[in-house]
């Protein structure tokens, strides 16, 4: 097994709850010391801007990989709403959203007015990682097709849904021989509710592989009745392809 107009989709819909609700996370999903970060701006380009879009997601990525950024990974969507970006960046540390840019990082004269015009909406979640939600990818694979699932918890069941993924869904993946999955969540910009994670895919038609190796490796029965205690506890779920753009992403692991 990867400022909202009229035209916001159902994926920005579920965010976008508010600081509020951010307020609201349970005790037990309160950040720690050395929890890391990542920004995830969703952004809708016009379709007649898509190449200058993307020629300043370059310039953007070369200038955070020379200030000594740990990653940007860019994702493009195939199935979803069109000439829409993900763009994900690392943040090591709550105190380094309140620190200066690092030289190189600031975006250039006139990078700004360029990107606000080849955009049609634009959103920023801060989202936690969770090392713990985390199956790496095989050695040596590389990130092509990934599986975007959004899920937003019932009103008193987020704790409850990090412990089910925690304790039966990542177990069962790992058992099943699943590979390339990592969940994050919505802490600020949005609905605190709200869980994110990607998953690689082999191919466009694979997208229900990881359901089919549970069910060989568990039983069908028994996937079928863990899959269920999970999905009993969302209000929504959405699920997107999206392909990896890595001659717009970097990566570099001995910065994280």
């Amino acid at each position: 097994m990867n400022t909202i107009n009229r035209s916001t989709s159902a994926l920005l819909r579920s965010c976008i709850v508010g600081f509020l609700l951010s307020s609201l996370a349970p005790l037990a999903l309160a950040q720690s010391d050395d929890a890391t970060y990542v920004r995830v701006f969703v952004t809708t380009v016009k379709s007649d801007r898509v190449s200058e879009f993307e020629d300043l997601l370059r310039q953007r990525s070369e200038g955070l990989d020379a200030a000594g950024a740990g990653f940007r990974s860019v994702y493009q969507s195939l199935v979803g709403e069109q000439f829409t970006y993900l763009m994900v960046d690392y943040v090591p540390s709550k105190a380094a959203l309140d620190g200066p840019l690092a030289p190189g990082a600031a975006v250039p004269p006139g990078w700004g007015s360029r990107n606000d015009a080849a955009q049609s909406a634009q959103t920023m979640l801060l989202m936690r990682r969770y090392p713990e939600l985390r199956i790496p990818a095989e050695e040596g694979s590389e990130r092509g097709l990934v599986q975007v699932r959004i899920r937003r918890t019932a009103p008193g069941r987020t704790q409850d849904y990090y412990d089910w993924q925690l304790n039966q869904l990542l177990p069962a993946l790992r058992e099943a021989g699943v590979t390339g999955v990592f969940i994050n969540r919505v802490i600020l910009g949005g609905s605190a509710q709200t869980w994110m994670s990607f998953s690689s895919l082999e191919s466009m038609s694979s997208f229900d592989d990881a359901v089919m190796a549970l069910a060989e490796s568990m039983g069908e029965r028994e996937s079928e009745q863990m899959i269920e205690r999970g999905a009993a506890m969302l209000v929504h779920t959405e699920d997107l392809i999206m392909r990896y753009r890595s001659d717009l992403s970097f990566f570099n692991a001995d910065r994280l």
